[in-house]
């Protein structure tokens, strides 16, 4: 995909791609570049602790529109990366993960989608919020406008703003694409999407639409309203029939609820650490904290840090934890 990518841009939309290649894995590791990425160009990395200079370097001393770089995966290449961007060239990257909430969960990669930061509101912007007092907002603008999730093979999915995806994700929100229905039975799907506890949007016009959602056979038959949905580009999803089971993976896929446990777990998790800090303020030597992953921990520790107490990290995974305690 990233060398096709880089194709297109440099071929078809005739502009100055170079390829920062760590591992060689984009353009080959002979003299002459892979054929696959057509006119762009090519900058080899000696050693891989070097790719965050080498990317700096494309940008300052060979003049391109698009920079495209493969798995983005340090501190330092995280950092290069926004200096790109806000040098306003073109950035194309990968980096690891299944989700946009997985870079979220990942203290290395978070600064790509704009970092995350706990925050203490008053009690009255608590209130008028109705959330707890401490809460988690984006620390910046995202490095990357738009993220695309390769799910499968031919699969994929793509965040139009990440800025607006990553603050709908730390409110406890997914975002509700609103769905058009061409061929398929909107009374199921609002049964089934009942049966589940979901409350899907159907709209009646493609212009209000984020997902085209139709039949196989009706999708075979390629009918104008399928056209009209994908030169609007609209993703469009094909049931296999109208079945029940067919709809419950429609909107598995669409509404996942994963994603709402976890936020459920983190604000727990917060809210334990709220609670400790009283604790400690209140005349409490120390209080220990629930086991958490390196990223929640973190993130506790940005709570005590931010109230003026200590804290450390004590145990050995799956088992460590925080503690909090006046310095």
């Amino acid at each position: 995909m990233l060398r096709e990518v880089a194709r297109v841009l440099a071929d078809d939309m005739k502009k100055r791609v170079v390829i920062v290649d760590t591992s060689n894995e984009i353009a080959g590791d002979g003299d002459i570049p892979h054929p696959a990425i057509g006119h762009a160009r090519r900058m080899q990395v000696i050693t891989p602790t070097m790719q965050h200079a080498v990317m700096i370097e494309a940008v300052e001393n060979h003049m391109p529109e698009v920079i495209v770089i493969d798995e983005i995966g340090t501190e330092l290449e995280a950092q290069a990366a926004r200096t790109i961007a806000e040098r306003g060239v073109q950035l194309v990257g990968t980096a690891h993960g299944n989700t946009l909430e997985n870079l979220m969960m990942n203290p290395t990669l978070a600064d790509l989608i704009g970092g995350i930061q706990s925050v203490t509101l008053g009690d009255e912007e608590a209130k008028r919020r109705g959330t707890q007092k401490s809460i988690l907002e984006r620390m910046s603008a995202p490095t990357f406008d738009i993220v695309v999730e390769i799910q499968e093979w031919d699969k994929v999915a793509i965040h139009p703003d990440v800025g607006e995806a990553v603050d709908a994700l730390l409110r406890g929100n997914q975002a509700t694409p609103k769905l058009y229905l061409f061929g398929v039975n909107r009374g199921r799907i609002e049964q089934v999407a009942k049966d589940m506890r979901l409350s899907p949007e159907v709209v009646g016009s493609l212009g209000e639409a984020d997902l085209f959602v139709t039949s196989k056979a009706y999708y075979r038959r390629k009918p104008q309203k399928v056209s009209d949905a994908e030169a609007l580009r609209l993703p469009v999803y094909v049931l296999r029939s109208n079945t029940p089971a067919q709809i419950r993976q429609l909107l598995d896929n669409v509404y996942p609820r994963a994603g709402t446990e976890k936020q459920n777990r983190l604000k727990t998790a917060l809210s334990e650490a709220e609670e400790a800090v009283g604790k400690v303020r209140g005349g409490e030597g120390s209080v220990e904290l629930s086991p958490q992953s390196a990223y929640i921990r973190r993130l506790q520790h940005l709570l005590a840090q931010r109230s003026h107490l200590s804290s450390q990290s004590t145990g050995k995974d799956p088992n460590r934890r925080v503690r909090i305690y006046k310095g």
